[in-house]
């Protein structure tokens, strides 16, 4: 079984099972949670390193799922994120530690030139 979110794994009659790896179900939970308030929490589980993963996590969620608020709301707090790592001088060493594991994240799951993460990152 692979790591990805399964729409639909099998359907009996009118029942359809979803099957959710482990490693996203922090996702899964806050795309619920966003469905039903708008809102995401930014609590971090063991599985996502940062709250700037999170975020990227979630902009990729919202793309993949077709909800345009959900990426709105994810990029807005990627990009308020990106801009207080790229400020902090107390520990610059972490900052960019964080700021280039995003980097790496948001390349390898998004595409297409219109992508408000990478844009953040180039001004990060």
């Amino acid at each position: 079984m692979n790591s990805r979110l399964t729409h639909l794994l099998s359907k009996v009659g009118h029942i359809r099972i979803i099957t959710v790896a482990k490693e996203i179900l922090p996702i899964v939970r806050l795309v619920l949670e966003y469905f039903y308030t708008l809102e995401y929490n930014e609590e971090l589980d063991r599985r996502i390193a940062s709250t700037l993963e999170l975020h990227a996590r979630m902009y990729t969620a919202g793309k993949k799922f077709g909800m345009d608020g959900l990426k709105r709301v994810g990029a807005s707090r990627f990009d308020a994120q990106c801009g207080r790592l790229a400020s902090d001088t107390t520990d610059t060493n972490t900052a960019l530690g964080i700021l280039a594991n995003a980097a790496g994240q948001v390349y390898r799951r998004t595409s297409g030139a219109d992508n408000p993460l990478k844009t953040s990152l180039v001004r990060a």
